[in-house]
């Protein structure tokens, strides 16, 4: 029974990969929608601060955020208070981006993922995903933290250095 869960998680996360791809256009990728989500959330933050963020190097942020600035997602001015300090923000286009691509989201959670299940069976599922997700960490030594967002992070940073 356990394989066959997993095996319908994987087929969600294939499925849910399926609607990423559908929606990222402009030759945007999934990570990167990350980092522009980050700056959406810390206006005029620093390289420094999403590589810390991310748990990556400044180098590999460095080659993220080439890449999103040559996109015309995000423009860098240097900082008024540090001259070697280059201030990262979304330009208009990576705004409106981010929102376009946020409620894609909350469409296709409530209107899809969701749909016809009832509130008592979503608390249950999220009980023993949260347990799964926690057992999952701890394999994969990720460090225990009350933040959801602080979790996705150190992951997400992990899978950057893979690449």
């Amino acid at each position: 029974m356990c394989r066959e869960i997993i095996g319908d998680i994987e087929k969600a996360h294939l499925l849910h990969k399926l609607f990423v791809k559908r929606i990222l256009e402009n030759g945007l990728y999934f990570k990167q929608f990350f980092i522009l989500e980050y700056i959406y959330e810390n206006p005029d933050c620093n390289q420094a601060d999403i590589a810390k963020h991310f748990h990556v190097s400044s180098a590999t942020m460095t080659v993220s955020t080439q890449k999103l600035q040559k996109s015309g997602f995000i423009e860098k001015a240097v900082s008024e208070n540090n001259l070697r300090c280059k201030c990262i923000s979304l330009t208009e286009k990576g705004k409106s981006e981010v929102e376009k691509i946020r409620s894609a989201f909350d469409n296709y959670d409530r209107n899809t993922v969701f749909s016809g299940i009832d509130s008592a069976e979503l608390e249950i599922f999220q009980k023993c995903l949260k347990k799964i997700n926690r057992n999952m960490e701890l394999a994969e030594g990720i460090k225990t933290s009350e933040s959801h967002d602080d979790v996705i992070s150190e992951i997400i940073g992990k899978l950057c250095k893979d690449n």
